[in-house]
């Protein structure tokens, strides 16, 4: 029998049809290795692209090796609630791993032993059903479907709804999937597992940060992080203060949701689209994460010890010089520069291989988690009190990542008509860094740039074992040791965090509950950093401290009235309307000082500096109130509307503008109920959904739209009076009462489908998210004294299609299940507001024109972020070719040549740069697969991006510098070797931002491999028991040439993206984990 299935999305066909195809001969081959010798029951040929797909049929069943001595055969037929055949169920004797399958006509077959045994047949979405067979040999069984996982009900905004009912594009992942891998964070464990959600690890350091954006970027210079819901509370996710830190300027920045951890989620959702997101209203424009806490269970009584201890390595290290390799170019570039040789030849070959820095460095480091949690109680009042400890070093020396954590969440049913309950995250985190995502030349010297200039010709350490003081050494001026800064920096981050809800629910009459939360967020942040007497970033001085604190205090209250009716089993209605509060309030506290009598006294005493630095202190707080409301209504369970409605005002914005109205509407039609539909028996779901609605973006400074002061005690902004200079206080930047959000409308159509019994089930939305009024600083009139003006202008695209697919490819003894998602975005600025460009990524230093100190450049009709420089045409071979092109006759052999894009005869930069690579990725997406046999499990997960560019500015250090370590420096010019493709020894020209430097950044990412197996029952007081092992980030296959691809060394920057700046290589973790259940 053959069915053809015409598809007219070609591209996508040919896309997917490998994965399936593979997947599909993979499940043949495992169910012949599982079940036994197999036939063709059915085959679907794609039409566009030749695919067959094979249904498999099984003909007959493998002896099982308990079964040997067989005394009987039990046989029988699988249906479900319709009197239909059921293929594909488990059949197990229980207690044993004596099983078999369903066929495809719901028949089976077991081989058994004399004597009464209890089968259990299971299969997916159907309640499992066991057996006592006694003495029969022919068992009939009727499954009945779940009641509970077709009300399987997710969280929304405000609520909660069934699964089956949902209008909006909502993605979800479980404790399951949390559990599986080794993450710090919640939003980790959001990478790779649903369509449309781009989680970025932006630093590999302990604690590092992470980057989460949904559908695309939306905005050039407001937030472009989603908003973040613990058990109903808005938390404050920025940054942890707006100081500039050493350790936390850029990609090595905190995380702030390192205070959580995520072995207390009990699941996760993440509203997409504007029918979901709107009711959250201005803050909405980027995503929301709605993230909900385990809780107890009632008639419950349970004791969970979990331990995970591991350790990490560097995954990879790149390819240097060694140490007479490196001397030998070292020699070259003096000859070139008319220099005596810096080595004799006797010293050069003396020095072998010399110091690996990268080995000097580079550490094994362990990494240990643990959680005890007490859960349960009755009817009337539930409860789970747990407290956690991680612990991890990275595998550059002096990094480290520390939580204590403690969860308190309460649970009471105070009468048939209250219930009250409270959730409690309370934390200390210490966050040890080293400095890196930075370059020395702005003050902050740098391990992995230092690593990149340390000559191979040095030792690592001196007759004591301390660090050599590399200036002391040939070639060694103005460079640091990168083990001075492992072992004598210290940068840590402290945070203390408190997160508590608490909660009433009081059912006013039948349909009518009313809801009232209050919570709050704390959090007191501090850091402390001190860099040692004679250390580059002491800048010359005797040691430089610095201390900064900040407290964040964020309260909410959100009150909402609920009333639900079903009318003749027809018509179901559900209305929701509310008011909630939100006040913040922050408070910085920023000092250092300069030389210091002696390195032992580090930051906790900044008074004993020689000089100390006028310190500075800031405090601000904004206010937002909101109206909302949501209609739900299902006629017949197939046709399904939700209408949404929130009325924001925030104290953010200008008088003009400090109210907002944010719509939505979805229709959705359960197509598969449908009769025409139905009776085709090809669906077990269909349904077609549409969405459209309008959220905002207020993620700016509080003061933005106000006229702020500033105060100065220098001498163009002073007087004198009495003999004293005396500070005036004059305007800072012009008012703007007209300053409102940034506004973001969005369409989407979505089609969700199940096939062959929900084994199959397919999720696909696609969707046109436009954003406009733009916060943009405009340039103005130098007469009015100021160089720009912050205005709501300029506008930009995201447009996409997200496809989720989830299988169970064997239901059998043998279990495989599989999670494919995949996103393809793109986006496209429209409008700067009438300005041109706009050059981003400062990256400072060198003797270059201010537009070759930026390596990114924004302009309509472009993505955000695209790189921009010059393109790399190798080198200048000889003087004669200079002279006979013509376009840098100031170069000299050896010299890097670029390329003189306009025609004009002349290299200049500004008219003959151009885009190089664009760094947002053209799709991502995630795969994962669980195979179960019998107690064993094996969980494998990798997701990557592809069609992304990175900038590896690092190169412009190991590749391009005339000393560089790099090994493909071995392939440089010189007079011996005029077809070298990177710079001489002696080359001078500056390094500016080119092609050379623009890598593919297209990455698959092998992220977790983790073999679990169940010990069985041992003692009465162990309800279960598991065991396993796991490797995490084992591989990366990738064609770019440094330590990593996915990095941004500017954190969670809207418009510099893809930046490689000395970025903090990855780990590989191997661990171990037990889990003990009482």
């Amino acid at each position: 029998m053959k069915k053809t299935i015409r598809n007219p999305h070609g591209d996508l066909t040919r896309f997917l049809c490998p994965v399936l195809s593979i997947a599909f001969l993979f499940q043949g081959a495992l169910e012949t290795y599982a079940a036994g010798p197999v036939e063709r029951l059915e085959t679907y040929t794609i039409s566009a692209s030749g695919l067959v797909m094979p249904l498999l049929k099984r003909s007959g069943k493998k002896p099982d090796k308990e079964a040997k001595s067989v005394d009987r055969t039990i046989s029988g037929k699988v249906t479900d609630e319709n009197d239909q055949p059921l293929p594909g169920v488990s059949i197990v004797v229980k207690g044993s791993t004596i099983g078999t399958a369903s066929k495809a006509d719901g028949t089976f077959s077991l081989n058994t032993k004399e004597g009464s045994v209890t089968l259990v047949f299971s299969f997916m979405g159907y309640v499992a059903h066991e057996v006592a067979t006694g003495n029969k040999t022919s068992i009939d069984v009727k499954l009945l479907p779940n009641a509970e996982q077709l009300k399987e009900v997710v969280v929304v905004g405000y609520g909660t709804q069934q699964k089956k009912d949902l209008t909006g594009s909502v993605g979800s992942i479980s404790a399951k999937d949390i559990e599986t891998s080794t993450i710090n964070t919640p939003d980790k464990a959001l990478q790779g597992k649903i369509a449309g959600v781009q989680v970025h690890t932006n630093s590999h350091a302990p604690g590092g940060g992470i980057a989460v954006q949904v559908r695309g970027t939306a905005s050039l210079s407001a937030g472009g992080s989603p908003l973040y819901v613990i058990d109903g509370m808005p938390i404050s996710s920025g940054t942890q203060t707006s100081a500039s830190t050493d350790a936390g300027s850029f990609g090595g920045a905190p995380n702030p949701l390192n205070s959580i951890d995520p072995s207390d989620i009990e699941s996760v959702q993440v509203l997409k689209d504007a029918s979901a997101t709107a009711i959250y209203g201005s803050r909405a424009a980027n995503g929301v994460v709605l993230i909900s806490t385990k809780r107890g269970k009632a008639n419950q009584h349970n004791v969970d010890f979990d331990i995970s201890v591991g350790v990490q390595q560097a995954r990879r290290k790149l390819p240097f010089l060694n140490a007479e390799q490196w001397a030998q170019q070292a020699n070259e570039r003096s000859t070139l520069l008319g220099r005596p040789p810096t080595y004799t030849q006797a010293q050069v070959a003396a020095f072998g291989k010399g110091t690996d820095w990268q080995n000097e460095v580079f550490q094994a480091a362990p990494r240990q988690a643990y959680k005890l949690a007490f859960s349960g109680g009755g009817q009337n009042l539930r409860y789970l009190i747990g407290g956690n400890y991680t612990n991890q070093n990275g595998i550059l020396p002096g990094s480290s990542f520390k939580r204590y954590g403690t969860t308190i969440n309460l649970d009471a049913d105070v009468s048939k008509r209250l219930r009250i309950g409270e959730s409690l995250l309370f934390s200390v985190t210490d966050q040890y860094t080293v400095p890196t995502d930075t370059k020395g030349y702005e003050g902050i010297s740098n391990v992995i740039n230092a690593i990149y200039q340390a000559p191979p010709t040095i030792p690592a350490r001196d007759s004591l074992g301390l660090p050599n003081n590399l200036r002391n050494f040939p070639l060694g001026s103005g460079l640091e040791n990168p083990l001075t800064m492992t072992e004598q920096y210290k940068q840590l981050s402290n945070t203390l965090r408190l997160i508590g809800t608490a909660y009433a629910n009081y059912n006013i009459m039948d349909g009518l509950d009313l809801d009232i939360r209050v919570g709050a967020d704390i959090r007191d942040w501090r850091y402390h950093e001190y860099y040692p007497i004679g250390s580059e970033a002491a800048a010359g001085a005797s040691g430089k401290a610095r201390q900064i604190a900040v407290r964040n205090i964020n309260i909410t209250n959100a009150n909402t009235l609920t009333y639900t009716k079903t009318i003749n089993n027809l018509h179901k209605l559900k209305v929701l309307g509310g008011f909630t509060y939100q006040r913040e309030k922050n408070e910085t506290m920023d000092a250092s000082s300069f030389g210091f009598p002696s390195d032992v006294f580090q930051y906790y005493n900044l008074g004993l500096g020689s000089s100390p630095q006028t310190p500075g202190s800031n405090q601000n707080e904004w206010t937002l109130i909101s109206y909302l409301g949501r209609v739900n209504y299902t006629f017949n369970d197939k046709y399904l509307l939700t209408a949404s409605i929130r009325a924001d005002g925030d104290s953010k914005f200008g008088a003009n503008n400090k109210y907002g109205i944010f719509p939505s509407v979805a229709l959705a039609w359960q197509l598969g109920d449908e009769p025409f539909i139905r009776n085709l028996g090809v669906f077990d779901l269909l349904k077609l959904r549409t969405s459209f609605g309008r959220t905002g973006n207020e993620s700016i400074g509080v003061y933005r739209s106000l006229s702020l002061l500033g105060t100065s005690f220098g001498t163009r902004s002073s007087y004198i009076f009495g003999g004293s200079k005396v500070p005036i206080a004059y305007p800072n930047n012009i008012p703007n009462p007209d300053l409102s959000w940034e506004k973001t409308q969005e369409y989407n159509l979505g089609l969700d489908f199940s096939l062959f019994k929900n084994r199959l089930s397919v999720s696909v939305d696609a969707y046109y998210k436009k954003t406009t009024d733009l916060l943009l600083d405009v340039p103005i009139s130098s007469q009015t004294g100021f160089s720009s003006v912050l205005k709501n202008t300029g506008a930009m695209l995201n447009k996409g299609i997200e496809i989720g697919v989830n299988s169970t490819n064997l239901a059998g003894k043998l279990g495989w299940t599989t999670n494919f998602n995949i996103a393809f975005n793109r986006n496209e600025i429209l409008s700067l507001g009438g300005a041109p460009y706009q050059y981003t990524g400062w990256v400072g230093g060198g003797n270059v024109t201010p537009h070759d100190k930026n390596t990114a450049r924004l302009e309509p009709g472009h993505s955000v972020g695209e790189f921009y420089g010059s393109i790399y045409e190798g080198v200048w071979k000889s003087t004669e070719e200079i002279k006979q092109v013509g376009t840098m006759p100031a170069a000299k052999p050896g010299d890097i040549r670029y390329k003189d894009v306009n025609g004009d005869g002349t290299y200049n930069t500004e008219s003959d740069d151009v885009f190089l690579g664009n760094p947002n990725p053209k799709f991502n997406f995630g795969l994962t697969n669980d195979l179960n046999y019998g107690p064993l499990s094996l969980h494998v997960f990798m997701y990557g991006e592809y069609g992304n560019s990175v900038l590896n500015l690092a190169k412009q250090q190991w590749l391009l510098d005339g000393l560089g370590v790099s090994a493909m420096r071995l392939d440089r010019w010189s007079p011996t070797n005029p077809n070298g493709i990177y710079p001489g020894a002696g080359a001078s020209n500056p390094q500016r931002v080119s092609s050379i430097m623009v890598e593919d950044g297209s990455f698959l990412r092998i992220q977790t491999i983790a073999l679990t197996y169940k010990i069985p029952s041992f003692s009465k007081f162990v309800k279960n028991a598991r065991i396993g092992i796991g490797v995490d980030n084992l591989a990366v296959l990738t064609k770019y040439t440094g330590y990593d691809p996915e990095l941004n060394s500017y954190g969670s920057s809207n418009t510099t993206k893809g930046m490689d700046r000395y970025g903090y290589p990855s780990a590989r973790t191997f661990r171990l984990d037990l889990k003990l259940g009482f």
